[in-house]
């Protein structure tokens, strides 16, 4: 299976609420009338741990408890959904990675996830400069980092924005 195959799955969670609402039948209906197709469903019990993995970006968040709280508090559905696959669609790729202060958004893992899963499948990858600097292993000209950023993948790439005040172009 190739990195883009792989991107070519969702998982979907139906929460607790959901599930005691009796919505699962509903919502994998419109997950199919989408064009998804159902890979894998499975009811669960989630645990503090796999939860506090899964919302790991949101620990420091105000709303991270509430949440795994509500996670807790029942069975979910965990479903496994394919779609890219079957079906092209244009897909513009407007990686959120580098906030305006400088601050990294997106731990490496999920850079590199980006990169090899994601970047294969954009018709069109729009990063800011600061982003374009990571994701094409360093600085060089705005056509210079297109490029290299087209090498991985994407139709087209196109660098937007100014730097930031952290940039070194």
């Amino acid at each position: 299976m190739t990195d883009a195959q792989q991107l070519e799955r969702t998982l979907v969670l139906v929460k607790p609420d959901g599930v005691a609402r009796g919505l699962v039948g509903e919502v994998l209906g419109r997950i199919e009338r989408k064009g998804y197709r159902l890979e894998a469903i499975e009811l669960r019990t989630a645990t503090r741990e796999l939860l506090a993995e899964h919302y790991h970006e949101h620990r420091r968040k105000p709303f991270f408890e509430p949440l795994v709280e509500f996670m807790l508090s029942g069975p979910i559905i965990a479903v496994v959904a394919s779609f890219l696959a079957e079906h092209r669609v244009p897909l513009v790729v407007d990686p959120v990675m580098i906030a305006t202060s400088g601050a990294r958004l997106l731990q490496p893992e999920a850079v590199e996830a980006l990169v090899t899963s994601l970047l294969p499948l954009a018709t069109v990858m729009t990063p800011n400069l600061d982003e374009a600097i990571v994701l094409a292993g360093g600085p060089g000209s705005r056509r210079e980092l297109a490029e290299r950023i087209h090498a991985l993948g994407p139709a087209a790439v196109i660098v937007t924005g100014a730097p930031g005040v952290h940039s070194a172009a």
